[in-house]
């Protein structure tokens, strides 16, 4: 913290652990702020908050947390509340099947990304294949479906002759993405995303992902977000080509039982 008047106070500087939280930061900085607001006087001009990059020594302005959303893995919930923990959406989720199961997390949305590319993962990409084959032709599939088959960053013809590769379906109706993506920070590949299997949120029990969250209106989701109209959501989505949308307000994730 660090408090200026006319010269009369030396900057403060309070250093917070490396592994504390985002969400754990702010409310430290703001019990700090209300601390200091108590014993001294000064303007608004003369005051800033800040913390120690985790990758840097240099102090970056907070953005004060705005939207905390809980994904209750237990009751297939997913819960938005805004910055007074008012419940402001709720909606039923997807989430990891057994053995691919969705972990405990916290985290934040980084960006949405609308009509998203579906890298598949490796540990998936055999059923992507398998599947193909049980329709008879591989290439007619991948095709159907919007699939292409990479190797060595070049589009080949798929085929299970080819090795080293990797799929990417293209966006669209049938991407197992859907429209919408909820990019999240974490280095396990977990995100939130619309789907379009949506008879699948039907079912009382629904354990079905590869260990993703399935949002069951992830319009209305990102409308909340990104504080805009669903009609505006859909025009992002119907020019249908993918695109980034940055997010305004700090919104939180927590994966909990």
């Amino acid at each position: 913290l660090r408090c200026n008047k006319n010269g009369e106070h030396a900057p403060r500087f309070y250093f917070i652990e490396k592994g504390a939280s985002i969400m754990n930061k702010n409310k430290i900085l703001l019990a700090l702020f209300a601390a200091l607001l108590s014993t001294h006087s000064f303007s608004q001009e003369g005051f800033s908050v800040g913390f120690v990059n985790d990758k840097a020594s240099a102090i970056e302005e907070t953005k004060l947390e705005k939207i905390q959303i809980l994904v209750d893995r237990n009751r297939y919930k997913l819960h938005v509340l805004d910055e007074n923990g008012v419940e402001r959406l709720s909606q039923k989720v997807i989430i990891g099947k057994p053995g691919r199961s969705t972990p405990l997390l916290e985290t934040t949305i980084e960006r949405i990304e609308f009509n998203p590319y579906w890298d598949v993962p490796t540990s998936i990409q055999h059923d992507v294949v398998q599947k193909a084959l049980k329709h008879g032709n591989i290439a007619n599939y991948f095709r159907n479906h919007g699939y292409r088959m990479i190797v060595g960053g070049e589009e080949v013809n798929p085929s299970t002759n080819n090795t080293n590769y990797r799929i990417r379906q293209d966006p669209g109706e049938g991407n197992m993405l859907g429209r919408i993506m909820f990019v999240l920070k974490n280095t396990g590949g977990v995100q939130m995303h619309d789907t379009p299997m949506k008879n699948l949120f039907n079912e009382d029990v629904r354990r079905f992902s590869s260990g993703c969250i399935r949002v069951e209106n992830a319009v209305a989701l990102a409308s909340y977000i990104l504080e805009i109209s669903e009609e505006e959501v859909m025009t992002h989505i119907n020019e249908g080509r993918n695109k980034y949308v940055p997010v305004k307000k700090f919104v939180s994730v927590k994966i909990v039982d």
